[in-house]
């Protein structure tokens, strides 16, 4: 494939130059999807190789100088320069943003279309910013104006500017300016189904300009700048299947990495958890994952992060009256009681007294086998003989004839009853 390096290079030298016939331009720009398609696989041989990238640079910024004189199609090929560069080995790009003239610098360009009043321009201009290598984020290009637009990109009324806005200040996260960042993109997450509201603990009626308006720009620079070594996991292409999705992806991995305190934590875990349909089980077998081997955060620790997890469970349980209508949350809560119920102060007892509870106020054979799975592991680990209460519950409730409605599938009824079997055999060892 390095092989098609010179190839690639004559024929983007030929097109830029005008030599296709004139059927090939478009609005006074030369066959621009050529120049576009040419731009593209250059980016891909040119990652992560110097000579390469270096050897395609010069075609790349005449590309650029030639679409800087043109308008519509020729925008589509300034964002693709901008693109390719980024792709380049990072010394090309960090050797360009040096310099604070035009001809050498292609970010300069991307104030033009940021800070326009024309909203197409704007999106081209805020997606041209979200291109940029994080190390590349220097203020020779970046400056007070591009910050004015970024703000104002985050309140459009056009969701498609703010939604890029949003990609822009995830791409620029940091443990610095993570709190405001992360409430940022909970709001907007919440903005996706509802109007502004307060959920929960966790206060989602943010404003643009109390992510960005506040900072400086230098400091805004600095935090792009070392997000890169900062970040453990690189910004993938995902696919989902709506926005919401994505900006739950995003909120999972920035509190993850960059969440300042336990509380807060566990907080937004309960509060997204109780948001609807979007936050499925899968979503809360990530939680899971993070309770069991430990957060990325520094800020994290692991046996503080249980109790407050264990505690915010019996209060959620509590504020419901103990009828968990939403499975995701349920399934959750639940594994924390069975998993951590020795990290509350009233200990393994007054667990099992939560969990009975919800035996009897929960009709959904899921949530019942996800109780009874709790309880055996709480039985596994208190000394003392299981209440015969609880015993003679388990088997009214979850044995008796006439326990689920006729329209939960009987394969989910025969799991809970197995479980609530289980659960008698482990009591029994245990008096």
């Amino acid at each position: 494939m390095k092989g098609m390096v010179p190839v690639l290079i004559k024929i983007l030298q030929q097109v830029v130059d005008g030599k296709l016939p004139k059927g090939y331009s478009y609005h006074g720009t030369p066959a621009p999807w050529i120049q576009i398609r040419c731009l593209q696989i250059m980016a891909q041989l040119g990652h992560d190789d110097l000579s390469a990238s270096s050897t395609m640079t010069p075609v790349v910024l005449l590309t650029f100088h030639k679409a800087r004189q043109g308008v519509d199609a020729a925008f589509g090929i300034l964002f693709e320069v901008i693109k390719t560069l980024n792709c380049f080995h990072l010394d090309i790009i960090l050797e360009l943003v040096q310099s604070r003239d035009v001809a050498q610098n292609p970010l300069l360009v991307i104030s033009k279309f940021a800070t326009a009043s024309n909203q197409n321009l704007k999106y081209l201009g805020i997606a041209m910013l979200c291109q940029v290598h994080p190390t590349a984020w220097s203020d020779t290009w970046w400056n007070d104006q591009l910050l004015a637009g970024v703000v104002e990109a985050l309140d459009s009324r056009d969701k498609t500017i703010q939604r890029k806005a949003l990609d822009l200040l995830y791409r620029m996260l940091t443990y610095e300016n993570s709190e405001n960042i992360i409430d940022r993109l909970v709001h907007a997450f919440y903005q996706e189904q509802a109007p502004p509201t307060t959920h929960g603990n966790y206060h989602t009626e943010i404003d643009g300009t109390d992510v960005l308006s506040r900072a400086q720009s230098k400091t805004l620079v600095q935090d792009a700048s070392s997000s890169s070594s900062s970040s453990k996991s690189p910004h993938r292409q995902r696919h989902y299947r709506t926005h919401q999705e994505k900006i739950l992806a995003q909120i999972l991995d920035a509190s993850e990495r960059f969440g300042k305190s336990e509380g807060w934590y566990v907080d937004l875990i309960f509060d997204l958890l109780q948001a609807g349909a979007v936050v499925t089980m899968r979503i809360a077998e990530k939680f899971m994952r993070v309770f069991e081997h430990g957060p990325a955060s520094p800020a994290f620790s692991v046996d503080y992060l249980r109790p407050l997890a264990v505690q915010k469970a019996l209060d959620v349980m509590e504020q419901a009256n103990y009828l968990l209508d939403q499975r995701s949350l349920a399934y959750f809560a639940l594994w924390v009681l069975g998993e951590y119920a020795d990290a509350t102060k009233g200990g393994p007892t007054s667990i099992m007294v939560v969990l009975s509870r919800c035996l009897v106020m929960n009709q959904d054979p899921l949530v019942v086998a996800w109780t009874l799975t709790a309880l055996t592991k709480v039985v596994l680990r208190i000394a003392s003989p299981v209440p015969e209460v609880i015993t003679y519950l388990v088997r009214s409730t979850v044995l008796g004839a006439a326990s689920y409605d006729a329209s939960y599938p009987t394969s989910m009824v025969m799991d809970a009853q197995q479980r609530a079997q289980e659960f008698l055999l482990v009591a029994e060892m245990a008096s």
